[in-house]
């Protein structure tokens, strides 16, 4: 797979602009209440210092790498190409009509311009604080992701643009059989677009929505929150919001553990563990009925190329999709463990005590 990083010396520029226009620089020279030219010249500074840390936090983060090949293809290029996701807005299908992105082009193509350019960009602070980003953080919510009529989020929905399957599950065109993309965020906070293992469930679509909807900005209000301003690590290094909420009684710092043994190893243990053994009970239920299994070029591939019956395709899809949302259940714990609780007794397992349709709120 062929990473590149995106274009950072203009990115270093839009950063610090952006940011000392947010921190409110006034036309009198004051801010923050300052009134003398030392004051000015020490909020400055500091401003130039939090852009330029923020710009090295975004460098070491998933958002400054490209996948060239994705940020290239029709409708992927939506979300993997920083400059074209402020011009459509993300989405497989195009919002909006973008130039097109040809490696025969040649050098210097102005971006944005009639003439297709040569190169991609890293999902850098245009893509979210210009264009279409910015009018979706404006909106506060997004449209045209499967089974979810509007995805409100306040400026969470910008990463719900993109940070969603876009494609429901089951059979694709050609007829086979789909495995979830690697953005599922959305889908999990939902509790949406899984396949139906067919396993009894106390559960209703309702109770799976996660708790984590009422958080201030959603995505936003736990990725980018930071003790001392916005963190873009994109990596959630901060609880007070949680704290803010009174949703948790704990140190989050430590871990939560879960209100049951989920995963019936005799333990009750922390809520990501819990996941962690539910899904390797799954793993191995679905190999003992069925063989080796993976998630291949957007397909559920089992060894042999066999086709699996329905159950074994539904439990392998939900065990790619708790494994691809990538937050071992924090992002929705309830939907999580009546998943793949109910995709284990499907191809034959034993889940743990408390597994069957839970609709706790909380782990």
């Amino acid at each position: 797979m062929n990473i590149t990083k995106g274009r950072i010396p203009a990115l270093l520029l839009v950063s610090a602009l952006s940011l000392v226009a947010l921190m409110g620089c006034a036309s009198n020279g004051t801010q923050n209440g300052a009134t003398n030219t030392g004051d000015v010249t020490a909020s400055k500074d500091a401003t130039k210092t939090m852009s330029l840390d923020l710009v090295k936090e975004w460098v070491g983060s998933g958002h400054a790498q490209v996948i060239t090949f994705a940020a290239k293809e029709d409708g992927c290029k939506n979300c993997h190409d920083g400059m074209t996701f402020s011009e459509t807005g993300g989405g497989f299908q195009p919002r909006m009509t973008s130039p097109a992105i040809d490696a025969s082009a040649p050098a210097g193509a102005e971006p944005g311009s009639e003439s297709p350019r040569d190169f991609v960009v890293a999902t850098d602070c245009r893509a979210c604080h210009t264009g279409a980003g910015a009018a979706i953080a404006d909106r506060g919510a997004v449209d045209q992701i499967p089974s979810i009529t509007t995805a409100e989020g306040g400026l969470g929905a910008v990463c719900m643009a993109c940070h969603n399957g876009w494609h429901p599950a089951g059979k694709n065109a050609d007829g086979e059989l789909t495995a979830p993309h690697k953005s599922v965020q959305t889908d999990m906070l939902f509790g949406v677009n899984t396949v139906d293992p067919g396993a009894e469930s106390t559960a209703t679509q309702g109770d799976m929505e996660s708790p984590h909807l009422k958080v201030d900005n959603t995505c936003v209000g736990c990725h980018l929150a930071g003790k001392d301003g916005p963190s873009h690590t994109f990596r959630v290094t901060s609880f007070t919001g949680c704290e803010a909420k009174d949703c948790h009684d704990t140190d989050m710092s430590q871990g939560i553990v879960a209100k049951e043994d989920y995963d019936g190893d005799g333990t009750k243990e922390k809520a990501d563990v819990e996941i962690e053994g539910l899904s390797a009970t799954l793993k191995t239920a679905i190999e003992a009925k069925s063989g080796t299994f993976v998630s291949k070029s957007g397909q559920v591939v089992f060894a042999g190329k066999t086709t699996p019956d329905q159950a074994t395709y539904a439990a392998a899809y939900n065990y790619f999709f708790v494994q691809k949302d990538g937050s071992s259940g924090v992002h929705n714990m309830p939907f999580t463990v009546d998943l793949l609780s109910r995709s284990i007794r499907a191809v034959g397992g034993k889940a743990g005590s408390g597994s069957a349709g839970s609709t706790t709120t909380t782990p």
